[in-house]
């Protein structure tokens, strides 16, 4: 192995049998980069872990006060989709 470069990234959605944890699940991707570095040698300087903040629908998260993620609903359909593929087109640029 050799000169990977990953991205691990997560919307904060089902989290391992949580569920909708929002912007509070990015321990997800960063847990996930830790372990492609540990177990699949990664070189730490070439993992990077990412949450796509598009809200939650978990209304005990949006009303704490301490959330540190954005306040609306779960943005979802066309919206979402073309976030998405907007954040791995960049991603992909980005890397080369």
């Amino acid at each position: 192995m050799g000169g990977e470069k990953v991205v691990v990234f997560s919307d904060g959605e089902r989290i391992l049998g949580l569920g909708d944890l929002g912007a509070n699940g990015m321990g997800i991707p960063l847990g996930k980069a830790a372990l492609y570095t540990a177990l699949g040698g990664i070189k730490p300087d070439e993992c990077l872990g990412v949450l796509l903040d598009v809200g939650t629908e978990t209304e005990s998260i949006l009303k704490d006060p301490a959330y540190i993620g954005l306040r609306q609903r779960r943005v979802r359909g066309k919206e979402y989709d073309e976030f998405v593929e907007e954040f791995m087109l960049a991603a992909q640029k980005v890397s080369r």
